[in-house]
């Protein structure tokens, strides 16, 4: 009796075990590795994605990257499921994982490095054409005896071509052009009309006060430079009218002391801006 009974008992206990085990069967995720690899399909791109433009690029190049990146990861991760890598082992809610984004991203991380090479390339070869244009301008400008006067610099907005106005473009107080300020203009607005780039005409003077007549003040003064020049390129050389203008700033801008005889001959300038076209 006693035997059937731990029979019994034994048979019973076994069944238990046998539903436990298929209870927990039933729990259990086959698809738990799909978080794991994805994330590390993640990892491995943006990983080959940095070394890749940290080997070819600059620190703004690299910079591009890690804005194209955050741009389409954010803080979260691009698959669902958890908020963290390998949290929970599984998708929580079941949804399938479209490894077709991962691809989508890196071709759009790519698409900005060449965006900006592009453009880094471009910036290169207009200051390149730019340097040449200002090369070739001195030289001929020495080689006419009038050099001097003109300077060439590079800026962030383009080439600047300043030409000294005392006694060369105009007389003291005038805004007539010189017989002598024209060779250096015709010089200068054939080398321009080569190119397709805007140009500013920039009038600027020294500090000391002006008010006749025709000139209540250096803004009317530098303005009306400005615009002689303009005037002479497009009525007298044929410079297209769309690709110009004038503007003055009178004694704002100065580029030396204006407490020297010095300083106010070079404040005393036109400068023509041939502004950069990458900008």
């Amino acid at each position: 009796m006693s035997e059937d009974k731990g029979k019994q008992h034994h048979g019973k206990g076994h069944g238990r075990k046998h539903e436990d085990h298929e209870e927990h069967e039933e729990h259990v995720n086959h698809e738990a590795w799909v978080i794991p690899y994805a994330d590390m399909l993640t990892l491995l791109m943006a990983m080959f994605l940095v070394l890749w433009a940290t080997g070819r690029v600059d620190e703004q190049k690299f910079a591009a990257v890690a804005n194209a990146l955050a741009s389409e990861f954010g803080e979260n991760l691009p698959f669902p499921g958890g908020n963290g890598v390998l949290e929970n082992g599984a998708v929580s809610d079941g949804t399938p994982i479209d490894f077709g984004l991962d691809a989508a991203r890196a071709i759009k991380a790519e698409q900005a490095l060449v965006s900006l090479e592009q453009q880094q390339e471009a910036v290169a070869s207009e200051k390149q054409t730019f340097q040449g244009i200002a090369e070739n301008l001195e030289s001929e400008l020495k080689q006419a005896g009038i050099g001097d006067n003109v300077s060439f610099r590079q800026e962030k907005r383009g080439l600047v071509v300043t030409i000294v106005t005392d006694q060369v473009l105009f007389l003291s107080g005038d805004a007539s052009l010189e017989a002598g300020g024209t060779v250096i203009l015709d010089q200068v607005v054939d080398a321009l009309k080569k190119i397709d780039n805007q140009v500013l005409i920039e009038g600027h003077t020294d500090s000391r006060p002006i008010s006749n007549g025709r000139f209540p003040s250096n803004w009317e003064l530098s303005t009306a430079r400005a615009t002689k020049v303009l005037r002479y390129f497009v009525d007298n050389k044929g410079f297209p009218a769309n690709r110009i203008a004038a503007s003055g700033y009178g004694e704002t801008r100065p580029v030396a002391d204006n407490n020297t005889v010095a300083g106010q001959s070079k404040n005393r300038r036109v400068e023509l801006v041939v502004l950069s076209s990458t900008e």
